[in-house]
């Protein structure tokens, strides 16, 4: 097990078994968006919590104890999550929880859970600052500036591609997305030939597409999310 693991691993045994003595079931928070902009992702990543809770339920909980889901709507805003992280700790007194949602909530959030000390995973949340918080904050995703290295090999070495226009959504997802892209395209030969950015409100990207014909790139290499991507 790698170390990163473990210590997630480590964080978790100790919150639930805690939580265990006490509680009769264990409680863990999550908050995800179930409403708004980023409602698909978060209900997908629900269901998957959710199944994880129903498995290790049916195979007897911890210690004996049944694990107990508590979902709170965030949005994907942190001015609903930041309140959220506060009323988990504080009301709902959760062993442990987990963010299933975007950058920007789980950023916001990651203080609150460290100042309690009462550990918090984020479940794929890219921005670097969210583990920066402390040693109760954790993640099992990768980094957004990692996910824009791999592009920028994929661009410039798998596929030969050389001049490049970057469109980047002006969020923390898309902010390190680009970063990572710049900080190794040197290495493959790339020249970024122009970059535009757009807001995740966006939807009328004619101006934008008819600039890039002008640019007349190999590749254009896009930050911003499905949905707004499609």
């Amino acid at each position: 097990m790698t170390s990163w693991k473990f210590s997630i691993a480590a964080a978790a045994a100790v919150a639930l078994a805690a939580s265990a003595a006490s509680a009769e079931t264990i409680k863990i928070g999550f908050n995800t968006p179930q409403t708004g902009f980023a409602a698909a992702d978060g209900k997908s990543v629900l269901t998957g919590a959710q199944i994880a809770i129903d498995t290790v339920n049916a195979a007897g909980g911890v210690n004996g104890k049944k694990l107990e889901l508590i979902v709170y709507d965030d949005q994907a805003k942190p001015k609903f999550a930041v309140p959220i992280a506060t009323k988990l700790i504080q009301q709902d007194k959760v062993a442990m929880s987990i963010s299933g949602s975007y950058s920007a909530p789980t950023r916001a959030s990651a203080g609150v859970y460290q100042n309690a000390k009462v550990p918090y995973i984020s479940a794929y949340a890219v921005h670097p600052d969210i583990t920066r918080a402390g040693n109760y904050v954790f993640r099992t995703g990768i980094l957004g500036s990692v996910l824009g290295k791999a592009a920028a090999k994929l661009v410039g070495d798998k596929l030969g591609k050389k001049r490049v226009v970057i469109t980047i959504m002006k969020n923390d997802y898309g902010k390190a997305l680009a970063a990572g892209f710049k900080s190794v395209m040197a290495n493959y030969g790339i020249k970024v030939v122009n970059e535009y950015q757009y807001s995740l409100r966006d939807r009328q990207f004619g101006p934008i597409v008819s600039s890039i014909k002008g640019d007349n790139p190999d590749a254009i290499f896009d930050t911003g999310y499905w949905f707004v991507a499609a």
